[in-house]
């Protein structure tokens, strides 16, 4: 039987390639093999708790080499449509302070008055 090479492995995180600050038996192995044979692997994680930044470092420090262009989450798609559609906008943030960072970043202002604010984003993980 022929083995099937793939273009990419789209894997979520926690719970797929890590549980906490340890990485899952055989994902090291698994991610080393596959991009020796040129497969791109992209992470993914709904948490906005970390910006993809933090996330990769977190990767990286786990001993998987991989670069920012790698890591999306629910924070760097928030982001990018801010940038994309909402710049000079302000907003009333419920969120972790990573992610109020990254939000004033972008040049957008954050309000703490909900009144005061053009759009109001709420990313918080339980």
């Amino acid at each position: 039987m022929a083995q099937r090479k793939y273009k990419a492995i789209l894997a979520d995180l926690d719970g797929t390639i890590n549980r906490g600050n340890d990485l899952i038996d055989g994902a090291s192995r698994i991610y080393r093999s596959l991009r020796e044979q040129g497969v791109r692997w992209i992470f993914i994680s709904n948490s906005a708790r970390k910006l993809a930044g933090d996330l990769t470092e977190k990767i990286n420090r786990l001993g998987l080499p991989v670069s920012q262009d790698q890591v999306i989450n629910s924070a760097t798609a928030l982001l990018e449509e801010i940038e994309r559609g909402y710049a000079g906008a302000t907003a009333f943030v419920i969120g972790e302070p990573p992610l109020i960072a990254g939000i004033e970043a972008t040049g957008m202002r954050v309000q703490r008055d909900g009144d005061a604010a053009d759009i109001v984003i709420v990313a918080m993980d339980a």
